[in-house]
């Protein structure tokens, strides 16, 4: 059994699905001043929950271990973007995000349980000076191997995680099938949006 933990904080019987986001925020100098974490997701969360991030490398899962979300007290979008009012690039990133419907503040877990993919990720993170969005698909759930099937178990529920361009490329496409049903996050690739 792969999942070790689905998320026991959440009101819906499917662990949650979603984006992870860091989106920098740039200041009055145009220098960037914050990196500012979140989940976004279609699941309202009753307690604090452990998000792990999915990059598919072929067709493979890389785990990467974890994300929080400590207060599971949904955001206002409208207020995140108002404590950047230098920087309109944030707001359009926030905007663009489409799919979800709670927005949670995110931070990664303690760094003793962060697996080597996250060790890697925060790295590369730390020494970015630009103000490129970055983003994974995550899920509320945590896996005690390094990589996973591209379908997976976690919560009792069989989960496939895929991700696609639009015919446009304009947009970049999560897609979550757990079971018969199916969700979708995505967001604009031209502000600079990873996977």
């Amino acid at each position: 059994m792969l999942a070790l933990y689905a998320g026991d904080g959440l009101a819906e019987t499917y662990p949650a699905v979603g984006v992870f986001e860091m989106v920098p925020a740039r200041g009055e100098n145009a220098e960037v001043e914050a990196r500012p974490t979140y989940i976004m997701t279609d699941a309202r969360l009753s307690g604090p929950t452990v998000f792990s991030g999915l990059q598919l490398v072929d067709k493979t899962i890389e785990v990467v271990c974890c994300f929080e979300v400590k207060q599971a007290t949904p955001l206002s979008l409208p207020e995140e973007i108002d404590k950047q009012p230098n920087d309109l690039h944030f707001g359009a990133v926030l905007k663009g995000i489409k799919g979800y419907r709670y927005i949670y503040r995110a931070q990664p877990v303690a760094r003793q349980r962060w697996n080597r993919a996250m060790q890697s990720l925060m790295r590369e993170l730390r020494g970015a000076s630009d103000g490129y969005p970055f983003s994974l698909g995550v899920i509320a759930a945590t896996f005690d191997k390094p990589s996973i099937p591209q379908t997976f178990e976690a919560g009792g529920y069989k989960t496939r995680y895929s991700y696609r361009y639009s015919d446009d490329e304009e947009r970049l496409i999560h897609t979550f099938v757990q079971d018969k049903r199916k969700v979708e996050f995505s967001e604009d690739t031209y502000l600079g949006a990873s996977h």
